[in-house]
């Protein structure tokens, strides 16, 4: 798979229960194969049910080929401008659209109209 992986919240969510997908691609993003974005916004919404530490996080956090797509004032801004989806989901869409990637996640009913690629966990 040459086309990078945004996790949304739900797909993160996984990743911390070892989901054999999410973290299969998490493995392979650790070897360097394959690269992981994880947008600000859905780690910050799957926090909201895992309430897991800084030290939880930056062990998936740590490989050079897995990306935090921060939210800075251009993201917020394009962000903002695309409520419809819900604001994690909005910059799930912007980050998926910016890196031409693909969107994993457990909920592709949250991506209908979005026009991004969107795989299924």
């Amino acid at each position: 798979m040459s086309q990078p992986l945004v996790y949304d919240s739900s797909a993160l969510i996984a990743l911390f229960d070892a989901h054999p997908l999410a973290y299969d691609y998490w493995k392979r993003a650790d070897a360097g194969r394959i690269t992981l974005v994880f947008p600000a916004l859905a780690i910050a919404e799957a926090n909201l049910t895992l309430r897991a530490s800084y030290p939880a996080w930056s062990l998936l956090l740590w490989p050079p080929t897995v990306g935090v797509a921060p939210l800075d004032s251009g993201a917020a801004i394009e962000v903002g401008e695309h409520v419809e989806h819900g604001l994690a989901t909005s910059h799930v869409i912007r980050e998926t659209q910016a890196v031409r990637g693909i969107v994993l996640t457990s909920r592709p009913h949250l991506y209908g109209g979005a026009k991004v690629p969107v795989l299924v966990l």
